[in-house]
């Protein structure tokens, strides 16, 4: 025998009283709507029955958003004199109807307009690479970024220089191969030698049928990458939701495919027999990044080709492959680096780096600075004896903007990295929707935020000092692994790339989520954001960004 304990029991609830919060619950268990403006023309008619209509179902508020995904027949321009009638009009209905009225961080999603400047917008590092003799003095101008600014303006971040490691920096474009195909009607030396930015369409082909791009070269050479540009395709990991199950080896999630290989490069001393050397890996969903370096261990030969072949699921079948920029090189670079590197937010696998010798890899305690050697893009520099590589490091814009917004206040997206870019998107938009509601007696009660979906970032002005603020080490030795190299040892530049991505996460939480909601608790409202979002297409950490957010908030699609 034994017997259940008694607890206390004050403050008793009548069940008259259950059933009257069951069915007149409080405003802040009542769904709110984000409320869409922009599709079409907007009348008081249609604001004041749209909201009679929401409160008789018993919503609680709404998110007034403007947002346009067709044409936006008869749409007010954002901020007109006609569109800022309306807006008063319609926070004046929502408060005579007892709604609470919130707007969004941005015109369209998610965070942008034409005050973001290409100072204040997305960016990334960009590298290029001078290869100089050594015993002399090098004057000369060194190239500048493949991604022009609009304004000219070229933001250097650093100068480096270091002895060339093995294989004198060879690759395909400097050795020039011969190139054939095949498929005669395919460009197949566009592959190899791009004359612009596009991919070229390689056909569809049937179950087990080959598309062999050969490169003969004059000479054999040693290679240890290729890197190369293919559409992407499928979803990518870091935007598939993790289900419970037994562990795996493999990646799965909700929602997630696993996309087969484009096929291999192969090897070959009498450009007959052919050797495979790596798969060629798939790109998975990614709004800004279409480039993929593969490393393997040293491989010599005077023949290689791509055997591109089943790159399609079969449920997919049929479906052309956008591909292009192949460059097969002697540089040890280190395994899908890009993703490493936060160009791309992807699920990072098991380290599949080789151990390459000492002599293919940087010496950190090799590389030179060379910054203040540097006016105006030229270089003076008295070059010691060898061979050296020279690195000039530029931020550049990734360029992308806002979506489905209003034309009038289209731009780019803000700088996720900066505190500067946030506060400067606020003045601009909530605090403007904000203060003028306010000046006519309304209270906004809050603002929202989409997820994040503009793609990644991984620089902004000012990161290496942020980076040594967080990671108690200096950068500029290991920025040629933010272009794929390898420094010191791969275990070495795995952990800067590390450290790369939690600085990128640490920002994104300090500089973005919780600084607007340092702004909004000075404002009086409430912040609520989907911090980052399941998509998460920026390097970022959930948990760190939800927890700056004063209502986090998810999604999920039916």
């Amino acid at each position: 025998m034994f017997s259940l304990p008694v607890f206390a029991q004050t403050n008793k609830t009548s069940l008259q009283q259950i059933r009257n919060e069951f069915s007149q619950p409080s405003n802040a268990a009542r769904t709110k709507l984000w409320w869409f403006h922009g599709e079409t023309e907007t009348t008081r008619e249609g604001i004041t029955a749209d909201l009679e209509a929401f409160k008789k179902e018993g919503v609680g508020g709404v998110v007034y958003y403007d947002q346009q995904h067709g044409k936006g027949e008869n749409a007010l321009p954002a901020f007109s004199a006609t569109w800022w009638d309306m807006f008063r009009f319609a926070a004046a209905e929502a408060k005579r109807l007892g709604l609470t009225f919130e707007t969004h961080l941005s015109n369209g999603y998610v965070s942008g307009g034409p005050w973001i400047t290409e100072e204040l917008s997305m960016q990334r590092l960009e590298a290029t690479e001078t290869v100089v003799n050594g015993g002399q003095h090098f004057s000369g101008k060194l190239p500048g970024p493949v991604r022009k600014s609009k304004s000219g303006i070229i933001n250097d971040v650093a100068v480096i220089a270091f002895p060339a490691p093995a294989g004198n920096w060879e690759t395909s474009l400097t050795l020039l191969p011969k190139v054939s195909c095949n498929i005669t009607q395919l460009n197949a030396n566009a592959i190899i030698f791009p004359t612009d930015n596009k991919l070229i369409t390689i056909p569809a082909q049937q179950p087990g049928n080959s598309v062999f791009i050969n490169l003969a070269f004059n000479n054999s050479f040693t290679t240890r990458s290729i890197s190369y540009r293919v559409r992407p395709r499928g979803k990518s990991r870091t935007g598939a939701m993790n289900m419970p199950g037994p562990s795996s080896d493999d990646f799965y999630g909700y929602g997630y495919v696993k996309q087969p290989d484009l096929g291999q490069l192969e090897v070959s001393d009498d450009g007959i027999t052919y050797t495979k050397v790596c798969d060629l890996k798939p790109m998975y969903e990614s709004p800004t990044w279409n480039q993929k370096t593969i490393s393997f261990p040293a491989v010599k030969g005077k023949y290689f080709r791509l055997n591109l072949h089943d790159w399609n699921n079969t449920k997919d079948a049929g479906q052309e492959l956008p591909f292009g920029n192949v460059i097969v090189s002697s540089q040890a670079k280190m395994d899908q680096w890009e993703e490493k590197a936060a160009l791309n937010s992807e699920y990072i696998d098991n380290e599949k780096t080789p151990d390459y010798a000492d002599s293919a890899v940087i010496n950190p305690q090799q590389i030179i600075d060379l910054t203040a050697k540097m006016s105006n893009g030229k270089l003076d520099w008295d070059v010691p004896a060898g061979r050296w590589v020279i690195m000039r490091f530029i931020r550049v814009s990734i360029g992308v903007n806002i979506k489905h917004g209003r034309p009038n206040l289209m731009g780019l997206e803000s700088d996720k990295l900066s505190s500067t870019a946030t506060i400067t998107q606020w003045n601009n938009y909530f605090k403007v929707m904000h203060d003028s509601l306010k000046k006519v007696g309304i209270a906004l009660t809050g603002l929202h935020m989409d997820s994040h979906e503009a793609g990644s970032q991984n620089w902004t002005p000012g990161f290496e000092n942020k980076f040594k603020q967080r990671r108690d080490y200096d950068i500029l030795k290991y920025l040629p692994a933010l272009a794929g190299y390898i420094v010191g040892s791969k275990n070495e530049t795995s952990g800067f790339l590390y450290d790369m991505r939690l600085t990128i996460s640490d920002l994104v939480a300090d500089e973005y989520f919780a600084v607007l909601d340092s702004l909004c608790r000075q404002a009086g409202v409430v912040f609520t954001g989907q911090a980052v979002g399941n998509g998460l297409t920026i390097v970022a950490d959930n948990f760190k960004a939800k927890g700056k957010v004063q209502k986090p908030q998810g999604e999920f699609w039916a």
